[in-house]
């Protein structure tokens, strides 16, 4: 993680790079994940983590394609967990 505060504007040109060259598999991408999240706050509703139900997001516990390793968390706590995984 260290690195990647420290080349922040690498990783920024990348990442831009990357979605020019596959928009349409970013576009696919953003409709899996919006369609997901949608689905999971109808489901649960709110944080797995705290409770809270505002701005919630997709947390990957692992980066894999089973959908058990995702979990739903507000920003607050899904910022603490990367924040927390950076200094493990």
């Amino acid at each position: 993680m260290k690195w990647r505060k420290k080349n922040v504007s690498k990783i920024k040109k990348y990442n831009e790079k990357y979605r020019e060259k596959n928009k349409e598999k970013q576009k696919l991408w953003s409709y899996a994940y919006y369609y997901l999240r949608d689905k999971m706050i109808k489901e649960i509703g709110k944080c797995q983590k705290c409770g809270s139900q505002n701005q919630l997001e997709l947390h990957h516990i692992e980066y894999n394609n089973n959908p058990k390793s995702i979990r739903l968390l507000c920003r607050v706590c899904h910022q603490g967990e990367h924040l927390k995984n950076e200094h493990s």
